[in-house]
């Protein structure tokens, strides 16, 4: 990685990275080269405020995954590679003990064959987090959909793109006992909504436990 910052002044600031990476396996069918880079450019609004506007672009190449027909068949003899183009933008208000944060964000995904992969997602979320004493609270929330480019459902002439709406919160207070235990409850809940039924489904998750720090 090769990450670059610069200041402009007190209010704007900057980040530019490049990143290289060769993925391996063990069974090898996922083997693959990748290659991302990503740009930020960060605003300081005032003591509590600031957003950050960023960009991502990631490129895998696969050593032995094929490309996809229109109809999702395998095409022997290609290789697979996929592009993701990501935009994001971050507004966030922190003080010494609560911090609020709202995401937007746009991510195209596509393939280098009949693009039966490829598919664009918007996503929003919003993050909250708040401390008092030794207790500290998380809660997240997010919003998304995504929309197939050439895979359809249906049967006819004219079929509706494959779409999935996704909705997931996470709420999670723990509580520092002293300096190396905390104990903590978490509550998530994933639902996905999809005009194709193999890709719906919704998932809940309740976490109960301790944890034990060994640095001092």
């Amino acid at each position: 990685a090769l990450p670059i910052w610069w200041d402009f002044g007190s209010r704007w600031w900057g980040e530019w990275s490049v990143l290289g990476a060769q993925t391996v396996y063990a069974g090898g069918g996922n083997n693959h080269a990748a290659l991302e880079g990503r740009a930020k450019l960060g605003f300081r609004a005032g003591p509590h405020w600031s957003a950050v506007l960023s960009g991502e672009r990631r490129e895998r190449a696969y050593v032995r995954r094929t490309q996809f027909s229109v109809s999702g068949r395998e095409l022997e003899g290609t290789r697979l590679r996929v592009l993701e183009d990501e935009a994001g933008l971050k507004i966030e208000y922190q003080r010494a003990d609560f911090q609020v944060s709202l995401r937007a964000g746009h991510l195209r995904f596509g393939d280098n064959g009949s693009g039966y992969l490829s598919y664009q997602r918007d996503r929003l979320a919003q993050e909250c987090e708040w401390k008092r004493g030794d207790w500290r609270f998380e809660f997240e929330a997010a919003v998304a959909r995504k929309v197939y480019s050439v895979q359809t459902v249906g049967f006819g002439i004219v079929t509706p793109a494959r779409r999935e709406d996704e909705t997931t919160a996470r709420l999670r207070a723990e509580r520092r006992l002293n300096s190396r235990w905390l104990v903590f409850a978490e509550l998530s809940n994933e639902r996905v909504r999809s005009n194709e039924a193999l890709s719906a489904y919704q998932a809940k998750e309740c976490l109960l436990g301790l944890r034990w720090n060994w640095e001092n």
